[in-house]
């Protein structure tokens, strides 16, 4: 989106835009449907912090993460048994006393999703019809974190090998383990 990045929004901007979006219909908002997701997709992307690795800061990153970031819309109602089990995993019922669905407060969810679900159980629900988005949230968190742990200790791999090829010189001295 070439007409609105999060590196060139005012402060006033943002307050604006949200109380925009705050003010509209959902049904009408933005922040729904495929516009939206890779609208945040990408703003989302954009702002990444130095510490990300380089390649998932460019702006063919941002593209691509802001297309993906589509992609709980559109396998919706894909069929069984897909839905049933991942659709719930794209929202969270949660009532005006911040409740969902009479069980469980948003603000102390169960460390778990086993626990959440019991808890919902508890007040005549499930996951599934209440929605587990929190969980899914973390569950992806946790395998974005286990894949760049993954992808540093290649990187690390790979570097560590480039420097035994080509900077170690070789010999009969360092052949032996002369510790030089």
């Amino acid at each position: 989106m070439a007409w609105i990045t999060a590196r060139n929004c005012s402060p006033s901007v943002v307050a604006f835009l949200t109380l925009y979006a705050s003010l509209i219909p959902a049904e009408n908002a933005l922040a729904w449907g495929a516009s939206g997701h890779r609208m945040i997709g990408e703003l989302a992307a954009q702002s990444l912090p130095a510490e990300i690795p380089e390649f998932l800061r460019t702006p063919e990153a941002a593209r691509q993460i802001g297309e993906t970031a589509r992609e709980p819309d559109r396998s919706k109602s894909s069929g069984e048994p897909h839905d049933s089990d991942a659709d719930p995993a794209h929202h969270v019922a949660v009532a005006d006393d911040l409740k969902i669905m009479r069980g469980p407060l948003l603000s102390t969810l169960p460390a778990n999703r086993e626990s959440y679900d019991t808890a919902l159980r508890a007040a005549s629900s499930d996951e599934f019809r209440a929605g587990y988005l929190p969980y899914a949230i973390i569950d992806g968190w946790q395998q974005l974190v286990t894949d760049l742990a993954f992808w540093r200790a290649d990187v690390r791999e790979i570097c560590e090998d480039s420097i035994r090829t080509h900077l170690v010189p070789e010999g009969p001295i360092f052949a032996r383990g002369s510790g030089h």
